[in-house]
């Protein structure tokens, strides 16, 4: 009978709480970083982590500072984007240069991780744009909130249903959205701001590892084209994903197929031994 992949929530020696993923039997394959998108936490990732086991990825998705009870923060809103990237570059540091998957803002972080060279190979999940790339939304959305992000910056927010049904679930049916947004969190203004107004910077020369860009194609709150110039500028792979969303990867129906072809990329991109 096949062993029981079982998922265990760790906690890193920084005080970072994480959800653990082993395959059941050893294995020589890289170990995968999860980093999640804003308002979430490592429970994006619940449904890809065995995936992975099954295929022999060990995998950590960890939780931010200030979300899921992972490492508590005095106050939500002065958490800044550069405090998520430190912890995501303890993750890695600790996994020593896994391959990273970053969802929406995870998929920043997974860029800025690339940058510092501390990740085998980095996968980009309708990933939100860094600097010089301009995020477009559906609606007005982005703009709206780049000009209001001052009354926001030192603020804790909350999300808001009608925006995730919107820009986020319009290809989840109804039971699935309603188990998402269940798990959605409050987010700092901060970090918000700082991608709203499109602060973090990338340089793509210091980048050398491989890279997978999602694209899904009815994206709502990062345009299809978007994703698309983020992969040219790290001259990496586009993978259009028709009919899905911004949850492609993490939550939407038939994410098992993007999830093979993930897998697809990873193998041929990057050794199986470390």
């Amino acid at each position: 009978m096949m062993e029981e992949i079982k998922m265990t929530l760790v906690t890193l020696p920084n005080g970072l709480t994480a959800m653990q993923c082993e395959p059941a039997s050893e294995s020589t394959k890289l170990p995968v970083l999860c980093a999640h998108g804003w308002m979430s936490g490592a429970w994006q990732w619940a449904r890809l982590q065995p995936f992975l086991a099954k295929r022999g990825y060990a995998s950590l998705a960890i939780n931010y500072r200030g979300h899921c009870g992972s490492a508590p923060v005095e106050n939500l809103a002065d958490v800044s984007f550069a405090d998520f990237l430190d912890d995501a570059r303890t993750a890695a540091r600790f996994l020593d240069r896994p391959v990273v998957i970053g969802q929406s803002t995870g998929g920043l972080i997974a860029q800025k991780l690339a940058e510092e060279n501390v990740v085998a190979a980095a996968v980009l999940s309708c990933s939100v744009p860094p600097a010089g790339i301009l995020w477009k939304c559906a609606t007005s959305a982005i703009d709206d909130l780049r000009r209001e992000s001052a009354n926001f910056r030192n603020q804790v927010v909350k999300p808001i249903r009608t925006e995730f049904d919107d820009l986020v679930y319009n290809r989840m049916p109804l039971e699935l959205a309603n188990s998402a947004f269940a798990q959605q969190v409050p987010e700092s203004g901060r970090v918000l701001a700082e991608l709203f107004n499109q602060e973090i910077e990338v340089n793509e020369v210091q980048i050398s590892c491989p890279i997978l860009s999602i694209v899904a194609d009815t994206d709502r709150l990062v345009l299809p084209e978007v994703d698309l110039a983020i992969a040219k500028k790290y001259n990496g792979l586009s993978l259009v994903c028709p009919d899905r969303g911004h949850y492609a990867l993490v939550y939407e129906p038939g994410w098992e197929l993007v999830a093979t072809l993930v897998c697809s990329w990873i193998e041929e991109a990057v050794p199986s031994v470390k």
